[in-house]
């Protein structure tokens, strides 16, 4: 197929594709493909020549397609942990738990007044397990 058609700048692999499509964002690399038609998830093009078509997706590459991905703050599995220690020991989320927890009380305060077979029906399961759970826990099987 080459000489027909024009080039065209992609978004690379099958989650690029779909990313594009849906309009969400755009993917962290491009690549160009030389086609007769639009090919599915192009998000620029046709350019006439090769070189043109990669300048452009070298520009929408950006730093993306030099960063190093293993020295990226991302690459560290444990750089979350220090971030939720640090949450832990601040009043606010504490805060915010609390208020969680008082909207859960009166969201089944309130469907209890209006529908108390409902809630009982839906409740029962719910005590019997985490009894349940309870008592295994003292036990020490979990």
């Amino acid at each position: 197929m080459a000489g027909r058609g024009g080039w065209w700048v992609i978004p690379e692999g099958t989650i690029g594709v779909g990313v594009s499509l849906i309009g969400g964002g755009s993917p962290s690399l491009f690549t160009v493909t030389q086609s007769v038609s639009k090919p599915r998830g192009a998000t620029a093009g046709p350019y006439a020549t090769q070189a043109l078509a990669q300048a452009k997706a070298d520009s929408l590459n950006g730093a993306a397609a030099t960063a190093n991905p293993l020295t990226s703050p991302a690459s560290n599995p444990l750089a979350g942990i220090s971030d939720l220690a640090h949450r832990l020991t601040e009043s606010q989320t504490w805060l915010r738990v609390g208020e969680v927890v008082a909207g859960l009380i009166l969201l089944y305060v309130g469907l209890k007044t209006e529908f108390p077979t409902v809630v009982h029906t839906i409740a029962q399961p719910v005590k019997s397990t985490a009894t349940g759970t309870f008592n295994a826990a003292k036990l020490g099987l979990i």
